[in-house]
């Protein structure tokens, strides 16, 4: 079994968000304020401890909603920390790969020697996609998705490019 790296007051803050933000909840809360509102209004008991408006009821209903609050808002706090090590794990993932992918890149327009002028066409445009990405790669991107797009899409165009590079490296080489 893993061991729950969390401090005792993170387990609190997560183990009541997960509690309040249950239909179990819903469910035992909505009877405990039904059974009020009946035990108050109906005279079949002869006790009212709480007579309409409730006023009794609304201040337990504050002071539930005060505690509950922090709990929360710590329990999303500590998400929000560990979402953003995530993307922050992810970037710099894509940021090798992408490196990765221009080196190999250098490497192969260094390795293709052919004269036809199609070709140069088609290393020229493989050299911008190539410039493109590092631009991209340089730049602190704040919208990962739109980054992750712009990525998959050069990578795309990249491939084609490719593609086309080595049939016509394959045409010269059976000259």
């Amino acid at each position: 079994m893993a061991h729950d790296e969390r401090t005792l007051q993170q387990r609190v803050s997560d183990g009541v968000t997960h509690f309040v933000g249950s239909w179990r909840f819903i469910f035992l809360f909505s009877a405990v304020l039904m059974t009020w509102v009946v035990i108050n209004t109906a005279v079949l008991f002869g006790t009212q401890f709480d007579p309409y408006p409730f006023i009794l009821m609304n201040l337990m209903l504050s002071f539930v909603a005060a505690f509950q609050a922090p709990f929360i808002m710590m329990s999303q706090n500590r998400s929000e920390v560990k979402q953003d090590a995530a993307y922050r794990g992810l970037f710099q993932e894509i940021k090798e790969l992408v490196h990765r992918s221009i080196d190999i890149e250098e490497k192969m327009m260094e390795m293709i020697q052919i004269d036809h002028e199609d070709e140069v066409k088609y290393r020229t445009e493989l050299a911008g996609l190539t410039l493109a990405i590092k631009e991209m790669v340089e730049i602190d991107h704040s919208d990962e998705v739109q980054y992750k797009r712009e990525i998959s899409q050069l990578t795309k165009e990249m491939s084609e490019v490719k593609a086309i590079l080595l049939k016509l490296s394959d045409q010269q080489s059976t000259r």
